[in-house]
């Protein structure tokens, strides 16, 4: 076989033109491949940045409401401080103004029934206690005036039964009804013991405070506290 007819096999005649398209078709296709994986992964990426550009959006939004938080709170204790000190200022000047009258001896006075005024404290302490006295004083009744009142009066009389169950006893559920009328949230009384305690236990304590108010009733005056 001659040389020349060998590259005429490889190189010439329709075997170079087959080979060449067969490779760029490859090429070709690798590439769109390439092309194609490539531009997933930048969409990918594109995406996980526009979601990193959101979320540190909301992050700066979150830090500007705090900073905003923070100076309105500051804003606030600022005022409380100016309000304090103007109060401190206040009391100073009336501390001042109390010591200059007590030096002065114009701190205590009172007037005297005579109309004068007196400063001194023995003085003072002995009007208060007149006062008061005379004030709190129990004044003794004119039993024929309070009879005369309520003779005039167009009293309304109530029925037998109304009256005798006036009179009866405290019954159990009377005694449940003004437990739960009692109001809640209020300070326990001189006992110790909320309303709401008296609530929650209500069926327990309500036969031994109705025998306790019917055995008071009888024997002894109710007790203020009661």
């Amino acid at each position: 076989m001659e040389d020349g007819d060998v590259g005429h096999r490889w190189c010439g005649g329709d075997g170079v033109v087959p080979l060449t398209r067969s490779f760029m078709e490859q090429l070709f296709g690798t590439l769109r491949r390439d092309f194609a994986t490539l531009k997933q992964e930048i969409a990918a990426e594109v995406k996980e940045l526009k979601q990193e550009v959101v979320e540190l959006g909301q992050w700066i939004d979150t830090l500007e409401q705090a900073q905003d938080a923070r100076e309105e709170e500051l804003d606030c204790h600022k005022r409380d401080l100016l309000t304090l000190q103007d109060k401190n200022q206040e009391l100073q000047y009336r501390i001042e103004d109390l010591e200059n009258r007590r030096q002065d001896g114009g701190w205590w006075s009172s007037n005297q029934p005579d109309g004068t005024q007196n400063s001194r404290e023995e003085q003072i302490f002995a009007q208060f206690e007149r006062f008061y006295s005379n004030l709190y004083m129990a004044e003794e009744l004119n039993y024929e005036v309070v009879e005369d009142y309520l003779t005039s009066v167009p009293l309304t009389r109530i029925s037998l039964a109304a009256s005798e169950m006036l009179d009866g006893d405290i019954t159990i559920s009377e005694v449940l009804v003004a437990i739960q009328r009692l109001p809640s949230g209020k300070a326990p009384g001189a006992d110790g013991f909320s309303a709401d305690y008296y609530k929650s236990f209500g069926s327990l304590l309500a036969p031994i405070l109705a025998w306790l108010y019917n055995r008071q009733g009888v024997a002894a005056p109710l007790s203020p506290t009661m």
